[in-house]
């Protein structure tokens, strides 16, 4: 009898694997290959469904009524993106933060952009250009994000001032990417 111990040190044709030891490699990694593909899959989904929990909790799903929103200004994440853009605004206006031309307008020019691409995709008057829009929002919610990690390495703003604003952000990124993925699933069903 060949003890299993044997066999793998082996790696000869004593393996227990009925395919043989270099087979059996083979059928690990695919193996670990598909769980972590099973893994990454699962992962999206539950983004996903965390994305759309919370931005039920933030109260705009349930009130969500595409014939009631007659303008952009009635939608929450356009609210938000706006208090945004205030924020920003006035913090760069300040010291050494007012001096650096480049990095104020370019955080000012990634705030602005997530209220003007929210009330384009919503002028569009079609859930999947409104939702496209919105994924464009998003992505210049995270642009803020990082010229505010700029702006607190650069000592331009405090770590108050960092987490505020990041906060801010990220409360204004939720409610576009939850708005998003709701209109995504008014369009499949």
């Amino acid at each position: 009898m060949v003890k299993l111990a044997d066999a793998l040190d082996s790696k000869s044709s004593g393996c227990l694997h009925p395919c043989g030891f270099d087979s059996h490699l083979r059928h690990q990694g695919e193996f670990r290959e598909f769980r972590e593909f099973r893994e990454f899959r699962e992962f999206r989904e539950f983004r996903e469904f965390r994305e759309f929990r919370e931005f039920r909790e933030l109260g705009e799903l349930g009130k969500i009524d595409m014939a009631k929103i007659e303008r952009f200004e009635d939608i929450l994440s356009w609210q938000k993106a706006r208090e945004l853009v205030s924020a920003i605004y006035k913090t760069s206006n300040n010291g050494f933060f007012a001096k650096d031309f480049g990095l104020r307008e370019q955080i000012r020019r990634a705030a602005v952009s997530i209220m003007l691409n929210i009330a384009e995709g919503f002028a569009r008057k079609s859930n999947r250009e409104f939702s496209r829009f919105l994924v464009i929002s998003h992505g210049s919610v995270a642009e803020v994000q990082s010229a505010l990690y700029v702006a607190y390495d650069q000592k331009y703003i405090n770590l108050e001032q960092f987490e505020e604003l990041y906060k801010m952000a990220e409360e204004t990124s939720k409610t576009i990417m939850g708005f998003s993925n709701y209109l995504k699933k008014l369009e499949s069903s």
